[in-house]
């Protein structure tokens, strides 16, 4: 075909596309390095699906294939066969039976059409930073962390006080875990209201020094009927994710958000469930944090540590981390980080009524340094024994401990069978053995 006017052949395209963004008529490009940046992107990807080999074009080859094979094999005469007794009409089982398989992989190419792309490994993309944290060994990007334990075990006292750190950017979140930087978070409570929220954020600014002003990325609605096993609420909590560019959103109480039973058959239940793994898809740089409660504790099980198979429950995989809280008694709790995050236990306190920042939640001791402690004292005491010292005193003097941690040191190791219980002790495990 030639141009108008002319007796020359209007040229062809090239077939390979260029990556480059194309230069404007003036030879000057005002636009931004950001804009300049998404059009090769577009390029580049218009330029993939150029390629005969890419996933989309061998579907689409393969659903036109067929649908020619069903269409040639609809037109296509079906020998019928007049029974001699019934009269029924009978259709060729081979004809009939090839008719359903091409019908079955159509309704199986469409599907694949419309769904996700199973990629080679080499070519999926790696996250920006995979090693990131947003609350270093407790929150990364793209995470759902469920913050769990029986009612009153100042779970929400903690999240909001973890809302506010993250907020204002402060130095760290229970003098354990660095917080990377300032951050967007939004607070949906659906339990204490907005008077008891303003009066815990009066007692976690003072705990922490913080002004209302130094808090200005958090947000909070309150007693909204927030319902997250609905389109149009799902739909609201992206948009705001979206307009304030949220890092962390915290939800308080999670039971308190769907319409069902918190059971894998219930519809409401699992729509939820559906809907916070697609927020990690979609949101890769946002954490949430579901406040869960658990089954209240009988007054004999008041002190005892909960279990992690209580709070998986019908959750399932659905937290990445669960952060218990276990009330210890005196305004005590333990707290104890598990899962895909380094462990961690530590035990908290309330500070009590009446005190500056009441309520909020204060470090008291690291769990697992106690009991590093502990077997470092043990195995002291051990060599001491093993050496002859045959009496407390004789080991306190030989180890240079003080003889109330030699005494709770020999209640643990006679406890564990590997000492007499009384003095003279003498070990009763070798060490050979205990090695082997």
């Amino acid at each position: 075909m030639a141009q108008p006017g002319t007796n020359k052949p209007i040229p062809r395209p090239s077939r390979k596309a260029s990556t480059e963004a194309p230069r404007p008529a003036n030879g000057h490009d005002d636009r931004s390095e950001a804009e300049l940046e998404a059009e090769r992107e577009s390029i580049r990807a218009r330029a993939e699906l150029s390629n005969p080999d890419h996933p989309l074009r061998r579907m689409t080859r393969a659903v036109e294939e067929l649908h020619s094979a069903a269409t040639e094999l609809q037109l296509a005469p079906m020998r019928l066969e007049w029974a001699d007794e019934s009269g029924e009409i009978e259709i060729d089982p081979a004809k009939a039976s090839l008719q359903r398989s091409v019908e079955a992989m159509l309704a199986d190419y469409e599907a694949l059409r419309a769904g996700p792309i199973a990629s080679p490994l080499p070519d999926l993309s790696a996250p920006t930073d995979p090693h990131s944290f947003l609350v270093q060994n407790l929150i990364r990007p793209g995470s759902t962390v469920m913050l769990a334990g029986p009612p009153g075990a100042a779970k929400s006292w903690l999240s909001r006080q973890l809302a506010l750190g993250c907020g204002a950017g402060t130095m760290s979140f229970l003098d354990h875990y660095a917080i990377a930087h300032p951050m967007n978070v939004l607070v949906i409570d659906e339990d204490n209201g907005p008077d008891e929220e303003w009066r815990r954020d009066e007692a976690l600014l003072e705990h922490l020094q913080l002004s209302r002003e130094a808090v200005r990325r958090v947000r909070r609605v309150s007693l909204e009927g927030v319902r997250l096993d609905e389109d149009g609420w799902q739909r609201w909590l992206r948009g705001q994710i979206r307009l304030h560019e949220i890092e962390l959103v915290i939800l308080d109480p999670i039971s308190e958000m769907h319409g069902g039973k918190e059971l894998r058959e219930d519809a409401s239940f699992r729509g939820m469930l559906a809907f916070l793994k697609r927020l990690k898809v979609d949101f890769p740089r946002m954490a949430t944090i579901i406040v869960h409660h658990t089954r209240k504790l009988a007054a004999s099980d008041r002190v005892a540590a909960r279990g992690l198979e209580d709070v998986r429950g019908q959750w399932g995989q659905t937290p990445d981390v669960v952060a218990m809280m276990s009330p210890l008694g005196n305004r005590r709790s333990k707290w104890e980080v598990h899962k895909r995050v380094p462990h961690s236990s530590l035990i908290l306190e309330q500070i009590a009524e009446g005190e500056a920042g009441q309520g909020a939640l204060r470090y008291v001791s690291d769990e697992a340094a106690v009991i590093n402690r502990r077997a470092d004292t043990d195995t002291r005491v051990l060599s001491s024994i093993d050496a002859g010292a045959a009496t407390a005193d004789e080991i306190a003097l030989g180890t240079g401990l003080s003889k109330p941690g030699v005494y709770k040191a020999l209640t643990r190791l006679a406890e564990a069978g590997l000492i007499t219980r009384h003095a003279p002790f003498e070990r009763l495990i070798e060490p050979r053995e205990m090695l082997a």
